[in-house]
């Protein structure tokens, strides 16, 4: 049984997908990344990123909630992912 707003969920990725689908990023740690799609956990619910990297020829995923957040480095908060 699902515990999540399906709908919600979904709407969620189709923004994401738009925005990012096809689009270069660059990490704060400095590897490039093409963004290859952005879908929803059936399991969870969760909105996922999946992405390609440009310097190591494989790919990645994690949330999209981690894919946008900020980090710290030298006490300042930059974006994990920036678009290119």
């Amino acid at each position: 049984m699902k515990t999540f707003d399906v709908k919600a969920a979904q709407g969620r990725a189709l923004g994401a997908r738009i925005e990012m689908k096809g689009c270069k990023f660059k990490h704060y740690k400095g590897g490039e990344y093409i963004v290859m799609g952005v879908d929803v956990d059936e399991a969870t619910g969760q909105v996922r990123v999946t992405y390609w990297s440009i310097d190591r020829n494989h790919y990645w995923s994690r949330s999209l909630d981690e894919f946008a957040e900020m980090v710290e480095v030298d006490g300042k908060q930059i974006a994990r992912f920036r678009k290119k």
